[in-house]
């Protein structure tokens, strides 16, 4: 927060503050259920620390959220309910439990790990069967629907359950007071824990100790760097029974436990089902854990490098107290800081658009983990620009501290953190069941107040008002006003540069005052109405589906689909798309077509510059994506429906003036062959590039990864690919799903959709088959890994599937996903990560393929080949049984459902029927279509797909194994 002084009844005060904000509330959890600290842990890293003094803020007590209840028992387990009036059946519960690593003494560190694991297996009423079983009725899914983490200071176990029938919310009860007080440790459980956990750790500490790891070993919290919820290896070999039995017995304690539910339910119904599932916990003198929870970042010096960190980077880290969120001191504290930040984050952004070369990118953000507070200042940049880095943010932020900023950007960030408020903050409590369960979690780690969305508005309109330019100079002296160390990590190099010396050199650094980059916002005329439109420009108007959907037709060609959905408020998405993406361009101008994404994002328009349109575009909340993909190109956009003006001026501006010979180019091609080059180290990309290579002739129009593609692209040929993709407006189909009436779109979709001209420039298309004809094929290649991963591509050559089609394809590959889950889990010692992925075919992709991802220990190959294909011939020669295909059919019901109460979901599934010409109606219809399927139907959809013969097998093995 910035230093402000406000008339105060009681005095004044002075102390360091904290600000949880909501996005660092999110990383919290995951960076205190598992140790993933923040990327910039990776990187070349300086560090500025400073204490932030606020006086005289009102000190009144947050008023709680008035639709939350809470409750306990008189064994004191606590509950917290957040019932919900909306239609989604799901129910979200979540039980937390106030024991973590820092509770383990030496001879424990791991066990609170290991219990966590031991939960899902069986338990004095429950058999690990039992719980499997109950997933697949209830339409859940291990790990989106059921999970649990392990942090610092609590433990957490989550049931999302799809299906609103008071049933499976009663067993979760049951499951979760198993969990409570009925593990069973007995020996076969643990060694399945063990295991499970010791793959985990592997992956983590396997090459070299993690970076973030070493840093934090580096600072001033000695239980919290020694102990971390992962554990040690050597106690997660040799602990027994009885050492996780005593740790259960002592912290597994209902004071130390509270049951969260969020969703659609009867209060009085839930509050009696908590009182018989819970109340027998045996009671205990323990409320509260004593846990180390604040720390100081150390001022020494510290470096390391890193031979896995895929990039380098500078940050400037500004630490401040743990606080929780109690008062509107802390609130307004927190919001204050957030307000500080943006705008250092666009002062460094403009700053970094005047430098050649630019670095690749810059931000500003605050995290939260069990332990530290910190505000991150950040410049990501290539190997030989690290001194430049550190010279850069060194130098800009020492200008801000000393000069300030201008009128001009308080205001403007005053207003933009403002309409980000008013547009984020009324979406906070129509959110899912999920996501407001996660708030509470976090709620119940914090201790912070959790306050309503209204209350939240009402904090930040004040502050916002109390603004001033003094006021937020003064922060930045406060926030940027102690530098104390250098902490640098870096990717590649072998040695460490002398960090005293470069602190020495960055510090003598004189500044000046100069005239900021401008922050000029795009001004556009007046808004047409409609009586400004020529008549004829919605040439032709359909409704669909019993007027679930309007279609109309433009005057140049070009058609919009419309699908109002109230499920998502004030939010609106629109996906333009035109068929044919990279498949239609020629093959010289391939590479060209890979780096436009880039071109398209970072030249602006004609006349406005990039740094202009996006500072309009966060102002406006408007979210502008470009994509090239092998069938597909155009923009998915996002926008509040009091925008739509903007949005679609914006959108057609890109359309008609984007300005592809910025002379960026050049610089532009370094990053993005940097980024490619990179890509080619991590396991996922690299693998999924082999297997697009053994499937296609020339995959270079998918992956391109050679640096000789690149070098040869000229501004003219971005130009000409840009007119292929883009050029033609009567081939592009606007789809809009959201919160919208018909009529409000007339207007806006005649005056900037159907006015672009219907073809721009000279088209010139390549059309050809890409999908290779292929037998059995053997791709051998080199693991990344210590770990063999094999990938299994199956295609089916076909003509586009019928609805019936499609939705057997989709029970096809929910049974064998939860088939081969199945099988990992009853052979943990061979099988690592499994996972299944199907695509369908199209009108423009005359083809299917499944594609099985698994990673197995060196030497197992075949064995896991075994168990894959097995399952494969098994459901090509025999129906599956009527309770598999029914909870099948129960999970898919839940997914299709699930897909018309998001936007992005439904524009999704509208666009692919609708391209194909089967019709829309099936988005809607799914139900009667899945229930008509029957188990020799998806028998025969198996045997047409699965040919022994006719598959690509990818095997990545480890440096020094033989192929199987």
């Amino acid at each position: 927060m910035f230093l402000q002084i406000i008339p105060f009844n009681c005095g004044t005060i002075e102390s360091i503050q904290g600000w949880p904000g909501v996005e660092t509330i999110v990383k919290k959890l995951h960076r205190s259920t598992r140790p993933n600290y923040p990327l910039g842990f990776r990187f070349l890293t300086l560090v500025l620390l400073a204490s932030v003094p606020i006086f005289g803020l009102y000190a009144a007590a947050l008023p709680e959220n008035k639709d939350l209840i809470r409750g306990q028992l008189e064994n004191r387990f606590n509950y917290l309910l957040f019932p919900l009036e909306k239609e989604n059946p799901q129910l979200s519960i979540r039980l937390v439990i106030g024991v973590g690593s820092l509770n383990e003494d030496e001879d424990e560190q791991g066990i609170a790990h290991i219990i966590e694991h031991m939960a899902f297996g069986s338990t004095q009423r429950f058999s690990r069967d039992d719980k499997l079983k109950y997933r697949e009725k209830a339409g859940m899914t291990f790990g989106s629907h059921d999970n649990a983490f392990t942090g610092f200071t609590h433990t957490g176990y989550m049931f999302d359950i799809p299906v609103g029938d008071a049933s499976y919310r009663q067993i979760a009860f049951s499951i979760l007071r198993d969990t409570a007080d009925g593990l069973l440790f007995d020996a076969e459980e643990l060694e399945k824990a063990r295991k499970v956990v010791m793959e985990e750790h592997y992956l983590r500490f396997s090459k070299e100790m993690p970076v973030w790891r070493q840093w934090l070993e580096a600072q001033d919290a000695e239980a919290f760097t020694s102990r971390y919820p992962i554990g040690e290896r050597t106690v997660i070999e040799q602990v027994d029974q009885k050492s996780l039995r005593a740790f259960y017995q002592r912290w597994y304690q209902p004071g130390l436990m509270t049951l969260i539910v969020v969703g659609n339910f009867d209060v009085e119904q839930i509050q009696e089902e908590i009182e018989k599932e819970f109340s027998s916990l045996a009671p205990t003198s323990i409320g509260v854990s004593s846990q180390q929870t604040k720390a100081a970042i150390s001022p020494d010096p510290f470096a390391a490098t890193s031979k896995n960190a895929i990039a380098s980077s500078s940050m400037l880290i500004s630490q401040v107290e743990k606080k929780s969120v109690l008062t509107e001191a802390d609130y307004q504290n927190r919001t204050g800081v957030a307000l500080l930040i943006e705008l250092i984050r666009g002062r460094l952004k403009r700053a970094n658009t005047l430098l050649n070369p630019r670095f690749n990118s810059v931000s500003a953000a605050r995290t939260t983990d069990a332990m530290f507070d910190y505000v991150t200042f950040s410049v990501s940049h290539e190997e030989d620009q690290s001194d430049a880095a550190v010279e850069f943010l060194a130098v800009e932020l020492n200008r801000l501290k000393k000069h300030g900023v201008t009128e001009k950007e308080v205001e403007h960030y005053k207003q933009l953190h403002l309409t980000r408020a008013r547009n984020l903050f009324p979406q906070r409590e129509v959110a899912n069941s999920s996501s407001l369960a996660g708030a509470l979690v976090q709620y119940v780690m914090s201790g912070s107040t959790f306050i309503s969305s209204e209350t939240r508005l009402e904090q930040i309109e004040q502050l916002v008002t109390k603004t001033t330019l003094k006021s937020v100079n003064e922060g930045l002296k406060v926030l940027l006003g102690r530098q104390k160390s250098l902490f640098s990590i870096y990717a590649y190099n072998t040695t460490k540069p002398k960090l005293n010396d470069l602190v020495a050199s960055t510090a003598s650094k004189s500044v000046t005052r100069v005239k900021p980059p401008g922050i000029e916002l795009v001004s556009f005329p007046n808004r047409p109405t409609a009586k400004d439109l020529s008549p004829g420009t919605i040439v032709k108007e359909t409704s669909l589906v019993d007027g679930k959907v309007t279609e109309w037709h433009l005057s140049n060609g070009a058609k919009v689909l419309l699908f109002p959905n109230k499920k998502e408020k004030k939010k609106i998405m629109l996906m333009a798309f035109r068929v044919g993406g990279v498949s239609r361009v020629p093959e010289d101008l391939l590479a060209a077509a890979d780096l436009m994404g880039v071109v398209m994002l970072k030249s602006g328009i004609e006349g406005i510059t990039i740094q202009q349109l996006g500072e309009y575009l966060s102002s406006q909340q408007i979210g502008l994506n470009p994509f090239i993909a092998p069938y597909f190109n155009g923009f998915n956009m996002s926008f509040n429906n009091d925008k739509v003006f903007d949005a679609l001026e914006v959108l057609h501006l890109v359309v008609q003036d984007n300005d592809l010979e910025s002379g960026l180019l050049g610089q532009l091609k370094q990053v993005f062959m940097s980024q490619r080059q990179k890509l080619l180290v991590h396991p996922l990309g690299s693998l999924q590039m082999a297997a697009q290579e053994s499937l296609f002739p020339d995959s270079s129009h998918l992956h391109l990864h050679k640096p000789a593609f690149y070098n040869e692209v000229e501004e003219g040929d971005i130009t000409r690919v840009y007119q292929n993709l883009f050029g033609n407006s009567a081939e592009f189909v606007y789809v809009f799903a959201g919160d919208f009436e018909i009529d409000s779109l007339r207007v806006p979709v005649s005056r900037f959709l159907a006015s672009l001209p219907a073809v721009k420039g000279k088209v010139v298309e390549a059309k050809r088959e890409i999908l290779a004809q292929t037998s059995r094929k053997l791709v051998n290649k080199e693991s990344p890994e210590d770990r063999s991963m094999l990938v299994y591509t199956m295609v089916s050559h076909s003509e586009v599937l019928d609805l019936s089609s499609r939705l057997s394809y989709l029970l096809l590959n929910t049974i064998l996903q939860n088939r081969l889950l199945e099988e990992a889990r009853v052979n943990q010692s061979l099988v690592y990560a499994i996972q299944v992925q199907f695509e369908e075919a199209m009108r423009i992709k005359k083809y299917n393929t499944f594609q099985v991802l698994s990673r197995c220990a060196p030497g197992k190959e075949e064995q896991l080949e075994d168990i894959i294909l097995a399952q494969f011939d098994d459901l090509a020669a025999n129906p599956v049984s009527k309770k598999e295909l029914a909870d099948a059919v129960k999970a898919v019901k839940f997914m299709m459902k699930s897909r018309l109460a998001q936007n992005s979901a439904a524009i999704a599934a509208l666009t692919t029927l609708y391209v194909d010409g089967i019709g829309i109606e099936g988005v809607f219809e799914y139900n009667d279509g899945l229930d008509k399927i029957d188990a020799g139907y998806v028998q025969q959809t198996m045997k047409a797909f699965w040919d022994p013969a006719v598959y690509v097998e990818t095997l990545y093995q480890p440096k020094g194994f033989s192929q199987p």
